[in-house]
């Protein structure tokens, strides 16, 4: 090796040093000024390590766990070091403000379950299932929350629906959070309490995805069919579409101007069809159900959403 490259690491390292010394320097003239910079000066910053806050190509903080999904904790850069503890106090302060900020207006459903999670006058029922909806990100698979769906009543559903929640035939979502910017601050929000990179997330004008997907960023937002992903609210249409046709009587509870115009190939029609019940039929559809069994409250496992509720309910 020559000594040219066997010197490229400290190479590296020094510039690194001089970018730190310089972002300090910058810091210490700007302090005052940068606390009171409009957020739009502070932007989310992708790491091989995660996820930080950025200002002016410089890295301020990283985020890491914090109390909740929705307050990670801000960890300042070491360049901010050298500033004194009351200025490096009011610029972690500031860039808090950011985060903060930034989950009330990206994100602002989960903020609201969050709220419901912890309202003393909701329903034990309601609350619980705000927490796990917060917990997971805002979405969560219908057949998972069975028991706690059965234990719902007409006020805990209005209620629901108050906060946007969809208690659709294959998944319990938030309309609001399938939004490409919603997306986005849940895929952060998500990594960072996971200590994850950020997922490859699909197109924002997605409604299919295929096996090449990364599966983290597609369950975001889309049902996985075999090898294609369909975004839920979609997946949710053709489901309700069917139940309805099945609810009248009908003959064929498939949505085909919906389906042909998604593109769904006839291998991931039938395997939702099969999620909503039906089998074919020859060139029909028969119902079938779920022929899963009557879903009982179970002792919640320890450590998820439900657990910290499951109390109330007793």
């Amino acid at each position: 090796m020559s000594g040219a490259a066997h010197n490229v690491p400290a190479l590296r390292h020094l510039a690194h040093a001089a970018a730190e010394r310089r972002l300090g320097e910058v810091l210490d003239k700007r302090a005052a000024a940068l606390c009171a910079a409009p957020d739009t000066d502070f932007c989310l910053v992708e790491e091989a390590g995660g996820l930080a806050i950025g200002w002016d190509g410089y890295i301020l903080a990283r985020l890491a766990p914090g109390r909740s999904m929705l307050e990670p904790a801000v960890r300042t850069a070491r360049p901010l070091d050298r500033l004194s503890a009351e200025r490096r106090g009011l610029l972690r302060a500031r860039m808090e403000q950011w985060i903060v900020r930034q989950v009330a207006h990206n994100v602002p459903a989960l903020r609201h379950l969050a709220y419901a999670a912890a309202d003393k006058q909701a329903t034990p029922g309601v609350r619980a299932l705000a927490a796990m909806l917060v917990d997971s990100g805002g979405l969560l698979a219908r057949r998972s929350l069975a028991a706690q769906l059965a234990a719902l009543d007409k006020a805990d559903r209005h209620a629901l629906h108050r906060a946007r929640v969809r208690l659709g035939a294959l998944d319990v979502y938030v309309q609001p959070l399938l939004k490409p910017a919603a997306i986005h601050w849940r895929a952060a929000l998500l990594s960072i309490r996971a200590g994850l990179p950020m997922p490859r997330l699909p197109a924002q004008s997605a409604a299919t995805l295929d096996g090449s997907a990364d599966p983290r960023g597609a369950a975001l937002g889309f049902r996985r069919l075999g090898t294609t992903w369909l975004r839920v609210d979609l997946a949710d249409r053709l489901a309700t579409h069917a139940h309805h046709v099945k609810a009248h009587k009908g003959s064929d509870p498939i949505d085909h101007a919906l389906a042909t115009s998604l593109g769904l190939d006839p291998d991931t029609l039938k395997r939702l069809m099969l999620e909503v019940g039906f089998v074919p039929a020859g060139e029909a559809w028969k119902w079938r159900g779920n022929h899963r069994a009557s879903p009982r409250a179970e002792p919640p496992r320890p450590g998820n959403a439900f657990a910290a509720l499951a109390k109330l309910k007793r």
